[in-house]
């Protein structure tokens, strides 16, 4: 998988950048929710407000609604009247302390003001002005004791201090040396202001604004940002300065959230705005069809420009219902498509894609909606991929059924809020086999197989990629299968691929990979891809996945090409275990029609040929495939049965080897962990069943001899000083007879 982080061109050659901005709009040209009424309203009223006193607008709206997006609306129809309203954009979040928060913001206020009074009174308006904070910062640091002292020595203002204090103390640190600064400032202040009171000071401003030919306006964005302490500073500043005339604010934020900041023991935070808000709006609510829509659009271009190839358009039809009810603000949508956007890219690779990327749009929902759930998906992998999911399922054991749903369960109790319904559902397209613990979507094993190629996250092998952001070691790149697919109408070239991938990769998952893939696999030259994989596989000594692998590819092959494929790939008689236990599969699958029996006894011959000359060249190998291969060449050459046992007791003449036969029939049953505390006969049914019970005892019958088979256990058992191994073989072994003869009997 790529790691490199890069991003498509457009047709005209432009880089697409990794990330939008989660920005709100500015123009009404982007507006694809149908505001501009709405903030052209609100623009005429604040353009025509024609009252001498000043006013407060609160818009109101939850995070991520589109408030800053009608203010931006708002601004831009102000700006194109004939003669704009003066606008003060303060954004209250860019300064870190009170005290930076009360300098900027009579600042601001200041320079606002002071652009909108006449050019003759300016002047004076801005040295007014200054008196009027200055007023305020002295007032500032008093505590409702200092303000008493303070009224000693400042007589002039000390009605306003006394008032004033318990609204706006706090914003710098009362202590001695701050209420020594006070007192200087305030007697530098009197001097000034000649024995002028704040009342005073705020009439001559008064009088000034009366008479501006067009209000101002002062707006305050993302208030809901600010630590609650700073959120009642500012409001507090708005209620000092509220009546100034001519002085209109609009004031954005999420209610619930501010109300919370300004409640106190003495009131509500809601009385506190209903007394300083003189008109509230909501943000409108936005259409649903038009945020989805929004939502749909843009997944789709994020797709065309960074995954151009393996998108199922028709399951991401399916699948955009599901996420849907997710989505309900603007902002909601960008900050998903941004991390689509980058995690897409992550996957992304030149020769191949590493994930599925409908999986991925749908992990990444319930990433970004529900993260304790999703955090918890990857811990629970154990329960989503407990094999006897299926295996219950499909033998309806009820109980069993209950006890993986109350695992299941336990994953879902991590689910919060409104969405949790919405994300079962989610949770039951990505992991379909579940779904059967609630009597919903039918699944089938077959589809494992297409859920693997098509590297799904219900795959188990695929699953860690979607959380760990690359291919697992053990794991191979799907960039690596593309190689290996590239070269499968050559055979040789493909065997030397297979060869390299083996150096890194266990040989049963390459082969498992190219399984997934073998409708991509060439069709133009089949002997030599069989050829390819029978000699792989030969040289792995792991033959049951090819062999199917290899019984499917041939089936879609043209009926008359199958025989002379298959005559070419074994001529050379290069992998004759393997050609074999093929043999052997193709029997299997004569009712299939898969070759005529005239063809079949073709092919036979030749596979027969080639062992029996392997055999007479080579000891007879003992290994765990050793059973399958004789079992196997009894089916290929029925006639050479004689031939066969013959070979096998000759390779079974002393005990050492007939002990190998026995571990090679039974080692895996007394092994197996059903056998701990159960009697031969149970763990022999649980771990083979009653068709393999069956098969090795035809195997005994056929290739070694039944009756000389209990004459030879009956001997080791009288003569030899037997092992606890040793004994339990036996005794399985004579479990294994019974079984047989009593099920001959009924």
């Amino acid at each position: 998988m790529s790691q490199e982080v890069s991003v498509r061109k457009e047709s005209d050659g432009k880089a697409v950048p990794l990330f939008s901005a989660d920005k709100p709009i500015t123009t009404g040209k982007q507006d694809w929710l149908g505001r501009i009424n709405f903030a052209k309203n609100l623009a005429t009223a604040i353009s025509e407000w024609s009252s001498n006193e000043g006013f407060v607008i609160a818009l109101f709206g939850p995070w991520g609604s589109g408030k800053s997006s009608i203010k931006n609306l708002c601004l831009e129809l102000l700006r194109e009247q004939q003669e704009p309203v003066k606008v003060l954009d303060f954004q209250p979040w860019l300064f870190s302390t009170e005290e930076e928060l009360f300098n900027a913001f009579f600042r601001d206020l200041e320079i606002l003001l002071q652009s909108a009074v006449p050019t003759a009174e300016r002047t004076q308006f801005s040295k007014e002005f200054k008196y009027y904070v200055t007023t305020l910062k002295v007032a500032s640091p008093v505590s409702v004791v200092a303000a008493g002292m303070a009224a000693i020595f400042l007589p002039a203002i000390a009605p306003f201090i006394v008032a004033a204090a318990p609204l706006i103390k706090g914003v710098l640190d009362s202590g001695v040396a701050a209420m020594d600064a006070a007192v200087k400032s305030a007697e530098e202040l009197e001097k000034n202001t000649s024995g002028r009171t704040i009342v005073d000071i705020k009439e001559g401003l008064h009088e000034i604004l009366k008479n501006l030919e067009k209000p101002v306006l002062v707006i305050l964005d993302d208030i809901d940002r600010l630590t609650p302490k700073a959120m009642n500073l500012l409001f507090q500043l708005v209620k000092v300065n509220a009546d100034f005339p001519n002085v209109l604010y609009l004031v954005c934020c999420e209610r619930e959230v501010v109300e919370k900041a300004l409640k106190t023991e003495a009131y509500e935070g809601r009385d506190y705005l209903e007394k300083l808000v003189q008109v509230s709006f909501h943000i409108p609510f936005p259409a649903y069809d038009d945020l989805h829509q929004k939502l749909e659009t843009d997944v789709q271009k994020l797709i065309e420009r960074t995954w151009q190839k393996d998108f199922d358009k028709k399951r991401w039809e399916k699948l955009f219902p599901l996420i849907r009810p997710f989505f309900k603000t603007p902002r909601t949508i960008n900050r998903y498509v941004n991390a689509l956007k980058f995690n897409l890219n992550l996957f992304r690779g030149s020769e191949a894609n590493e994930i599925n990327p409908i999986d991925l749009i749908a992990l990444e929902v319930l990433r970004l909606c529900q993260p304790e759930f999703y955090e918890t998906l990857h811990e629970s992998k154990s329960i989503i991929f407990d094999v006897a999911i299926k295996y219950k399922i499909a033998r309806n054991d009820r109980n069993g059924k209950m006890q993986l749903k109350e695992k299941l369960e336990t994953v879902f109790a991590k689910l919060e809020g409104e969405t949790k319904g919405s994300c079962k559902n989610l949770f039951f397209e990505l992991f379909r086999h579940t779904a059967w613990l609630y009597d919903y979507t039918p699944w089938s094993p077959d589809d494992d197989l297409l859920m693997a190629s098509e590297l799904r996250i219900c795959d188990e092998l695929s699953f860690d990629r979607y959380f760990l952001y690359r291919v697992p070691n053990n794991d191979i790149s799907q960039a690596s299968i593309e190689e290996l697919l590239k070269n499968t109408g050559d055979g040789p070239a493909l065997f030397l691929e297979l060869r390299k991938l083996v150096d890194f990769h266990a040989s049963a998952l390459i082969l498992s990979k190219l399984d997934m893939n073998l409708k991509r696999v060439s069709l133009e030259d089949p002997a030599g891809f069989v050829e390819a994989i029978l000699t792989f596989t030969e040289d792995q000594k792991d033959y049951s996945l090819a062999t199917s692998m290899i019984a499917r590819y041939v089936a879609l092959l043209q009926p008359d090409t199958r025989l002379q494929a298959l005559l070419k790939a074994f001529a050379s008689g290069s992998a004759p275990l393997s050609s074999l236990i093929l043999m052997r599969r193709f029997h299997q699958q004569f009712n299939d029609n898969l070759f005529p029996e005239d063809a079949f006894k073709r092919l036979a011959k030749v596979v027969a040929k080639n062992y029996e000359k392997f055999v007479v060249d080579t000891p007879l190998p003992v290994h765990p495939s050793f059973l399958a291969m004789i079992f196997s060449w009894g089916i290929v050459q029925p006639r050479s049965t004689r031939k066969i046992r013959a070979a096998v007791l000759d390779l079974t003449k002393t005990d050492e080897d007939f002990w190998v036969l026995l571990e090679l029939h039974l080692g895996t049953v007394i092994d197996d962990k059903f056998a701990a505390g159960m009697s031969e006969v149970s763990s022999l049914r649980m771990s083979l069943g009653d068709t393999n019970i069956k098969w090795a005892y035809d195997w005994f019958e056929k290739f070694y001899g039944i009756e000389k088979l209990h004459k030879r256990t009956k001997r080791l058992v009288r003569e030899a000083e037997l092992t606890e191994r040793q004994k339990s073989l036996l005794n399985y072994t004579g479990t294994l007879l019974s079984l047989v003869a009593e099920s001959e009997k009924n």
